[in-house]
């Protein structure tokens, strides 16, 4: 069984959550806060989301202060030390070729000198894998964009999302990264609840 989304707007919508919490895991420059701000606002308006996402994206809006932000973030990943990569947060050593494979197949290429297999650029690689689905020219790419969103998402997101999310807990994070949280279970919570297609 293949996994599908019911309608485009509602792809659309999952990718753009998907790149928000990317977005708000980064490192916060005040290009990207102001751009975590104006998108979770854009967001919250919108008429496909329910009212506690509306309300948990207004929280990640009306948090977004920079200084605020950015000491939060030094706190818990830089002299906290959470670990922001698959590998390190879930032990699994291996993932980092089996990652990289599916950015090359897809054409998406991390920063030099970055970490391929952090939390940011697998949630990014899992937007732009629903923005290809939404694209796709023909049946045949649709599909293969759809099943590479399952099998990566099943593989590599789905246990490591989960660990993540467990850890920076256990750091008492500010009502920002709370929020970033909430929204990222609402996302899953989103994709899952989709219309399943043999």
């Amino acid at each position: 069984m293949t996994t599908q989304i019911q309608t485009e707007p509602d792809l659309l919508l999952i990718a753009d959550l998907y790149r928000l919490v990317s977005k708000a895991l980064s490192y916060p420059d005040p290009e990207s806060i102001k751009a975590i701000s104006d998108i979770a606002l854009m967001l919250s308006d919108s008429e496909m989301v329910t009212n506690e996402l509306a309300s948990m994206l207004k929280t990640v809006h009306e948090e977004s202060n920079e200084d605020a932000v950015r000491n939060e973030y030094s706190r818990i990943f830089l002299s906290g030390g959470l670990p922001i990569s698959e590998s390190f947060c879930t032990g699994r050593f291996d993932c980092i070729s089996d990652v990289s494979g599916f950015y090359k197949a897809f054409g998406f290429t991390p920063k030099s000198g970055d970490v391929p297999d952090s939390i940011m650029y697998e949630l990014e690689f899992l937007s732009l894998l629903l923005v290809k689905i939404m694209i796709a020219p023909d049946k045949e790419s649709k599909e293969i964009s759809t099943n590479a969103f399952s099998n990566f998402y099943k593989q590599h997101l789905s246990d490591f999302m989960v660990k993540f999310t467990e850890k920076l807990m256990s750091y008492n994070p500010s009502s920002y990264f709370i929020a970033v949280m909430n929204v990222l279970k609402e996302t899953v919570s989103l994709q899952t609840q989709i219309k399943q297609e043999p």
